[in-house]
């Protein structure tokens, strides 16, 4: 099994067998479909073509009127086998449609109207709406219908609800009437009467009183509805008056009335007014003549939309205007007002009706390829030769297409003699830039094939249909291509794992959240803290809106102002504890919290970080003291050693130069000089090592222009590299390099440098000294391949008595690297070793510096004196 998942062939076979499958699935499931709504399935051939024939004249009726008395689409629907003609009559009964002078457009010929069979005419009517609209209805053939008056009397009625449309149009102004008493709207000159209109009165008790009303048209007065009035109550207890309280008119019920001592209502003379007569009538007019007057209302509310004050009102006498411009709600369209105070009114349709008679070709006509008959007897024989067995043909699909699609997403990313997940070019790219080339691939295609079918009314289209089928089913295996591709990207992402890693959101996400973080870490704990806290009040201060008010409010506020300055008490010791852990970690050693007043917690751990400093500088000391001791043991041991040391070496000098006569002694002798020798160095080395560690060597720093200096050096070891087999490169910059360092002790940092490449290098290979510029940074790079396996990090190659011969067969005792790196760090530079595999390479850091005028000036001298000295030398 695994080797077929690897294989491309499966796979390839797998991808034709799903694309195939799925377009076999969507075609015979669509005609299972098609044939279950349409109830073909129940049908013969001949009733399906009927019905089908039915539908396309209903269309071809439409495309006839619509194009009424273009010759061009006469000529292209005769070819089509549609013959039809265009009338209107007022009574079917008696239409003669083989009568030629009916028609107002017909491409039938006079052969077809005399063989024109009444009963075999399919009827057809549109009405033409004055907006422009149209409306159309199928009525099947005359023979359908025992007697065509039926049908007229049916078609007249066609549509009567809803026969209207909405008319928006801007009301001028609100007018009141002085001679009625009749408020108005005005809009395209004409008055609107206000059906209902809310009066607020605030009478002289200072009572405010609500009176609505609503128009009469037949009173032509505006009758009261309800009041809403404020009442003064009066209850009893023990038998005196013991409560007053307030009420409406609307909470005064029975069981209220009841129990009151005594209901007096605040009313003055208006109050009775705007009540109205027996019949709740109310003259506006006559309390306009009153002293209070229009300007004088306050506040109305008409239809329950607008608000207006009297004083806003237009006034009008509707003597004085003609009675046309008043609308008679008896006989007026419908109308009323909205939120924006926009006046909208209903509008009747006025239309005209028109009759296509139209004749249906049967099954045996000679149709042409390029009409909707054409194409509909071809859907037709496709749904009646695969219809029945469509539904187990599309299961049969489905079932393929499933398992070819299960087999490619079990194989998706497997490669032959491949092992794990192998990601394409394509799984590679962010998740977000397949997944936007997928859908607008698949947009493309889809809008593609939807104009295609769309435009199959149109008739150059179905000309040329023949050449359009290849291009939409290349369209809809390149739609399963894509879809296919993109979801077997998907599930290549989710088995290599971490898919989210791989796309545009998370990266931006990551940006983000690390910047945040950033942020966030690097403020103190005092805003971390503050910035919560009025989160939190915030959010509650909006809850505590929304639920109450008052003390609850006030106890809130403390609560939160006492909680804010406990809690930034605490940040504060707390930050007295971070700080002090920092000039801890900083070697501060000495440092002390104060822990009076904190609290008992912060107090607890402050005690304990001074506790830790005093155990670190007690532990520091000891150290010290240690390494103290150890450089006393190794200066004093090495002067120990080094007294019978040099006696020895003087002595070896003497016997050198006496004639001994013995070969043997000779050797020995050579052995003797040989070792002590070696002894004194490692003696010289190991007190250099101990003072330069402990940073008791001198340090004379002055002004080097590296390239020189570097040269010189180096320069002095090309015959011992030349021994050894080894080609010496130096690059340097041809501007000068200057750095700060004491001349004595570099020059022993490349001396060991270079002596270490002579003993440990790959003989017959190079080594390359190169001086760079980096930023601010002069860096001396050593590079060579070692001979011998490093098996240890940079690191520990600078350890004392490390040597990268770890059988010790080479010379050499340790101490020349971890020399160098004490030497650099006294120095104020950087070392740094680096081994990858066999590649030994060394970077020595100093700072940039820049030389004063005077520097270069005597520098520049020193250099032409150097000149004449040579020009001198070589002339003589």
């Amino acid at each position: 099994m695994n080797k077929i998942r690897g294989s491309v062939i499966a796979k390839m076979i797998a991808w034709i067998l799903c694309i195939g499958s799925a377009l076999g699935t969507a075609a015979f499931g669509f005609l299972t479909l098609a044939g279950i709504g349409s109830g073909y399935y129940n049908m013969t051939r001949e009733e399906m073509l009927a019905e089908e024939f039915r539908n396309i004249n209903a269309w071809y009726s439409l495309d006839a009127y619509q194009n009424m008395k273009n010759h061009r689409n006469q000529k292209n629907l005769t070819q089509e086998g549609f013959r039809y003609g265009i009338f209107q009559t007022d009574d079917l009964a008696k239409v003669d449609f083989g009568d030629k002078t009916l028609y107002m457009d017909t491409n039938m010929t006079d052969d077809d109207l005399k063989s024109l069979d009444k009963n075999k005419v399919f009827l057809y009517q549109i009405r033409q709406f004055v907006t422009g609209g149209q409306d159309g209805q199928a009525y099947g053939y005359v023979e359908d219908w025992e007697n065509l008056s039926d049908l007229q009397s049916i078609t007249s009625d066609f549509g009567e609800q809803g026969d209207f449309v909405w008319r928006s149009q801007y009301a001028d102004a609100v007018c009141f009437d002085t001679e009625k008493g009749i408020f108005y709207y005005l809009s395209e000159d004409k008055y609107y009467p206000v059906r209902e209109v809310t009066m607020y009165y605030e009478n002289n008790f200072g009572f405010l009183n609500e009176y609505y009303y609503s128009y009469d048209d037949e009173a032509g007065k505006y009758r009261l509805n309800y009041s809403n009035n404020e009442y003064t109550v009066m209850y009893e207890g023990n038998g005196e008056w013991a409560e007053e309280d307030i009420v409406t008119e609307n909470q005064m019920d029975e069981e209220t009335v009841a129990e009151a001592w005594n209901a007096t209502s605040v009313e003055d003379d208006i109050d009775h007014f705007l009540k109205g007569d027996k019949e709740k009538y109310v003259d506006f007019a006559a309390l306009n003549k009153t002293k209070l007057d229009y300007s004088q209302w306050g506040t109305l509310l008409l239809d329950n939309v607008r608000e207006i004050q009297g004083e806003e009102l237009t006034v009008i006498d509707s003597k004085r205007i003609a009675k046309t411009a008043f609308i008679d709600l008896n006989t007026s369209p419908e109308y009323y007002l909205d939120e924006n105070y926009t006046l909208h009114v209903a509008q009747e349709i006025e239309e005209a009706s028109y009759w296509v008679a139209s004749l249906v070709p049967d099954s045996s006509t000679l149709l042409t390829s390029n009409s909707r008959y054409y194409m509909s007897a071809w859907a037709v024989d496709l749904l009646y030769s695969y219809g029945r067995n469509a539904c187990v043909l599309a299961i049969s699909f489905a079932i393929m297409t499933l398992v070819s699609f299960v087999f490619l997403v079990y194989a998706c990313g497997y490669r032959k003699d491949r092992e794990g997940i192998v990601l394409t070019w394509f799984d590679r790219l962010p998740l977000e830039i397949i997944s936007a080339a997928a859908f607008f691939s698949e947009l493309m295609l889809m809008s593609m094939v939807y104009a295609i079918l769309y435009n199959l009314n149109n008739r150059e289209i179905r000309n040329t249909i023949q050449a359009f089928v290849p291009l939409v089913l290349s369209a809809a295996v390149l739609m399963c291509a894509v879809a296919l591709w993109y979801m077997l990207s998907l599930c290549v992402r989710f088995k290599y794992g971490k898919w989210w890693r791989n796309s545009i959101c998370y990266k931006v996400w990551s940006v983000v959240k690390n910047v945040l973080l950033s942020i966030f870490r690097n403020i103190s704990l005092l805003w971390k803290l503050l910035l919560f806290l009025i989160v939190k009040a915030f959010i509650e201060f909006v809850l505590l809106l929304s639920e109450a008010w008052g003390a609850f409010i006030m106890f809130w506020l403390v609560e939160t102002f006492l909680l804010g300055m406990v809690a930034v008490h605490l940040v504060l010791q707390m930050n007295g504890l971070q700080k002090a852990a920092k000039e801890m970690a900083d070697g501060n050693l000495g440092y002390k919290v104060k822990t009076d007043r904190m609290f008992y917690g912060c107090r607890v751990h402050g005690e304990n970080l001074n506790k830790i400093g005093d155990g670190l500088s007690k532990a520091v000391d000891e150290r010290m003291k240690s390494e103290r001791f150890k450089t006393e043991l190794i200066t004093n041991v090495s002067h120990d050693i080094k007294t019978p040391l040099t006696s020895i070496i003087n002595y070896v000098d003497l016997l050198e130069k006496e004639e001994l006569h013995n070969e043997k002694a000779e050797e020995y002798l050579d052995v003797l000089e040989r070792q002590s020798s070696k002894l004194k160095k490692l003696i010289e080395d190991l007190v250099e090592a101990s003072k330069a560690s402990t940073g008791n060597l001198e340090v004379g720093k002055e002004l080097l222009e590296a390239g020189v200096f570097l040269t010189q050096t180096v320069g002095e070891f090309e015959e011992k590299l030349s021994f050894s087999g080894l080609e010496l490169i130096v690059k340097k910059p041809e501007e000068p390099v200057y750095i700060s360092a004491d001349g004595r002790h570099l020059w022993r940092v490349v001396d060991n440098l270079m002596n270490n490449i002579c003993k440990y290098a790959q003989p017959s290979s190079r080594v390359y000294v190169n001086l760079e510029k980096e930023n601010d940074s002069a860096v001396i790079i050593f590079r060579n391949i070692s001979k011998y396996q490093l098996n240890m990090n940079g690191d520990a190659l600078m350890e004392r008595f490390i040597r990268g011969d770890s059988s010790r067969n080479t010379e050499g005792h340790g101490l020349g690297l971890s020399i160098a790196k004490s030497l650099m760090d006294l120095m104020g530079g950087g070392m740094e070793i680096t081994v990858d595999g066999d590649l030994f390479k060394v970077r020595l850091c100093f700072p940039l510096e820049k030389p004063s005028e005077e520097f270069l000036r005597a520098h520049d001298d020193i250099h032409h004196e150097n000149e004449g000295e040579e020009h001198g030398e070589n002339e003589k």
